[in-house]
């Protein structure tokens, strides 16, 4: 398992050949403006170019759902912060679920940095859950699917209106140094939800109010398991639900390795949620 990691981590990531920042394909920054045309402008910029950093300059950008691409690395500098808008009402809703926050599907070599912050304004999806009875499935606040060499480094998330990090089904996974938060009592506020092979996820605070970690393996065809080669390590765990494996798990799991990490105030450490037979 160690051997393995140390080979993935000396792979690297390719050098990001140019920066193309938000505001200079129209983004505010005033936390009023909506800037969701001005980012997902300059991440199409970005991916026309072959690939490059999307600099998140300091200053608040209200956004709505966007999708990243190939070869791009969404920047967010010390200061800056991507308010995700919560206005209901912009939101696309398909087949019972809102559309999540920031997407990626089928991509590669993809990642997010900085030392910035990506803010969900989750309390009034938590509220509208709490008092409506048939309310749509809530966003994620990031989703990456059936993605390859994936990192998460450096940023703040928090606040998400239900889960904050979905890397699902992805492969060559790196999420170090990262900070969540959310409060102790958000309804179903988790974590990172990882599913898929060859996962590092270091280095990082969680603090929720539902699974901090919980690997949720789905069911694939192309290979068995559907989840293998996980190290998790020096990570904190503050409120929520520990490092939980399941419940969702009909792909199976292989080779996990939780080290060196640290539960403060958690309902449990290592939680096994998958009933026998279910993986």
């Amino acid at each position: 398992m160690k051997i393995y990691f140390a080979i993935f981590l000396s792979l690297g990531l390719p050098v990001w050949a140019a920066t193309f920042n938000v505001c200079d394909h129209g983004a505010v920054g005033d936390g009023k403006t909506l800037d969701t045309a001005a980012i997902q402008k300059t991440v199409d910029a970005a991916s026309t170019a072959g690939g490059g950093t999307v600099l998140v300059p300091p200053g608040r950008f209200l956004t709505g759902p966007f999708t990243l691409a190939s070869g791009i690395d969404l920047h967010l500098d010390a200061g800056a912060v991507i308010l995700i808008d919560d206005d209901r009402s912009r939101y696309p809703i398909v087949k019972q679920r809102y559309q999540d926050a920031i997407t990626a599907k089928d991509a590669h070599d993809l990642s997010i940095s900085g030392e910035g912050t990506i803010d969900g304004q989750g309390e009034a999806w938590w509220q509208a859950f709490r008092t409506e009875a048939k309310m749509p499935h809530r966003p994620y606040l990031i989703k990456f699917e059936n993605c390859t060499r994936l990192t998460v480094t450096g940023v703040t998330l928090r606040h998400s209106p239900m889960f904050h990090l979905v890397p699902q089904n992805c492969t060559d996974v790196k999420i170090t140094g990262i900070t969540i938060e959310s409060p102790e009592h958000a309804p179903n506020t988790d974590g990172i939800d990882p599913s898929g092979w060859n996962y590092l996820i270091a280095d990082c605070k969680i603090d929720t109010g539902d699974d901090d970690i919980a690997i949720k393996p789905e069911r694939n065809d192309q290979r068995t398991p559907g989840n293998k080669n996980y190290l998790v390590e020096n990570c904190t765990f503050v409120h929520g639900h520990g490092m939980s494996i399941g419940g969702g798990s009909t792909g199976g799991l292989e080779n996990l390795t939780v080290s060196n990490c640290t539960f403060t105030a958690t309902d449990y450490g290592i939680r096994f949620k998958t009933p026998r037979g279910n993986g």
